[in-house]
C-alpha cells in the first residue's frame, strides 16, 4: 500500500496502455481523496474540509462514480444530450465577483484556444461581444450577462459580415469595401460560432434563465463530485 500527503498533491498524470486500468485506478484516487478530505476539520487550519470533483467524461465512465458517493454530493449533467440531466449553461454569464471586461477576455481565450485561432479572430470577438454586453448594459449591471447568449453573438457578426456580401446579378458591393483578409477572419469566426446555432446546442448553452448553471455554480459547489458527460457532443453541434 502507498499514500499521497494532500500538501503533495499538486497535478497528477495517469498514464498507460489501453485497458491498463488508467480510468479505474483514477476514479478510485478521486473516491479515496474525497472520503478522506471532503469531511471533518483540517487539522492546520481548524477550519471545515473542503474538496470538490469536476469530471470531464467523454466515455461515459465517471458516471459511476454516483454508487460511491453520496447522493445529495453527487452531480451529472450531460453536455450533449437535453434528454439526460441536460446542463443548460449560458456561457456568457459574468461570474459573481468578475468585472464583464475580464470574462471577455476569459471567453475569447477559451473560445481561441479550442478552435486554434489568432489576432483577427480575437479582434471580432471582443467588437461583438463587446457590444452584445453594451446591448443589456452588463457593464453597469453584470446581472444582464445572463441575457446574453452565444447564438445573439453569432448573430452581430453574422450581420456584420453580410454588409460586405456582394451581389451576384449587378457586381456591385454592399456596404464598406474590406480586403479579402477580412472577410476570411469573420468567415472563419463565423464557422465555428455556428455550433451554437443548432437546436441542442441552443438550448444547453443559452439558458437566459435565472436557473441556468454558471461557473460560480460549478467550482464554488461544497463537497460535491461534479460529472460533466461529453459523449455525443460530436453529434450534438
Amino acid at each position: 500500500p502507498w499514500r499521497i500527503s494532500q500538501s503533495e498533491i499538486h497535478h497528477i498524470l495517469v498514464a498507460g496502455r489501453a485497458r491498463s486500468g488508467k480510468t479505474v485506478g483514477a476514479m478510485r484516487f478521486v473516491y479515496e481523496a474525497y472520503s478522506k478530505w471532503a469531511w471533518g476539520v483540517d487539522p492546520e487550519t481548524g477550519e471545515p474540509k473542503r474538496l470538490s470533483v469536476i469530471a470531464l467524461d467523454w466515455k461515459q465512465d465517471w458516471r459511476n462514480l454516483k454508487r460511491l458517493v453520496p447522493p445529495e454530493k453527487f452531480r451529472f449533467f450531460s453536455l450533449a444530450d437535453p434528454r439526460l440531466s441536460p446542463i443548460r449553461f449560458n456561457v456568457l454569464a459574468v461570474p459573481e465577483g468578475i468585472y464583464p471586461d475580464q470574462w471577455i477576455h476569459t471567453v475569447i481565450s477559451a473560445f481561441l484556444m479550442a478552435f486554434s485561432m489568432g489576432g483577427r479572430a480575437k479582434a471580432i470577438l471582443d467588437q461583438h461581444l463587446t457590444e452584445l454586453y453594451q446591448k443589456y448594459d452588463v457593464f453597469n449591471h453584470p446581472e444582464n450577462s445572463r441575457l446574453c447568449t452565444m447564438y445573439e453573438l453569432w448573430a452581430l457578426v453574422d450581420k456584420k459580415a453580410q454588409e460586405w456580401v456582394t451581389s451576384s446579378g449587378d457586381k456591385k458591393t454592399v456596404g464598406p469595401r474590406v480586403g479579402n483578409d477580412t472577410k476570411d477572419a469573420y468567415q472563419r469566426v463565423l464557422d465555428r460560432l455556428s455550433y451554437f446555432t443548432k437546436p441542442t446546442m441552443r438550448e444547453l448553452y443559452g439558458d437566459t434563465s435565472a436557473n441556468a448553471l454558471t461557473i460560480t455554480d460549478l467550482v464554488q459547489a461544497r463537497n460535491t463530485v461534479t460529472v460533466l458527460e461529453g459523449a455525443g457532443l460530436d453529434a450534438g453541434i
